[in-house]
């Protein structure tokens, strides 16, 4: 009878506890912890498409292409979120597209700023619902003369899914 027991026990479906993850300017570590941070790459590795994740970025001036947030086809339920540790202590300088979420739900961006985008959009969320960028700022970011010039787009690319029921929340954009 302990025997049946503990093999019923075994197949219980056991919830596993949402991590969290923290990013780093110089982020090398692979373990995505506070005393080992990583790339925003790697945290977004790490997370995969696991529910519910924290990744916490840690303030500095991110420039290098494996920090940019790039996320596509992929559901989150709970919600994925990737915030600043500090409000505005998140920057990310001279990106072309600095956020890109395409045909994604359940994703949640707060507390950054984006400096001096360089050719295409700075925030660019195309198919995907379900999802916030919450006090986050752009200043000066794509050219007037880029090739797109939307600082920040929300778009369906085919017209039938759309981007929809995805909030904007205290987001300034200032310059270009």
């Amino acid at each position: 009878m302990k025997k049946l027991l503990f093999l019923g026990l075994l197949l219980i479906p056991m919830k596993l506890e949402a991590a969290t993850y923290y990013v780093a300017t110089g982020g090398s570590g692979s373990t995505c912890s506070e005393a080992s941070p990583c790339t925003m790459d790697g945290a977004l590795t790490k997370v995969g498409s696991e529910s519910g994740h924290i990744v916490i970025v840690e303030d500095g001036t991110y420039t290098a292409s494996t920090q940019d947030i790039n996320i596509s086809g992929k559901t989150f339920n709970p919600r994925l979120t990737i915030k600043a540790r500090t409000d505005g202590g998140w920057i990310m300088s001279g990106y072309a597209q600095a956020i890109t979420i395409d045909g994604s739900k359940g994703i949640d961006i707060e507390g950054g700023t984006i400096k001096n985008g360089s050719s295409s959009h700075s925030i660019y969320i195309t198919d995907s619902s379900s999802g916030s960028i919450k006090r986050f700022g752009v200043k000066n970011g794509a050219s007037w003369g880029a090739q797109y010039a939307n600082v920040v787009e929300l778009s369906s690319l085919d017209g039938v899914t759309g981007t929809d029921d995805y909030v904007l929340e205290d987001v300034w954009v200032v310059g270009s």
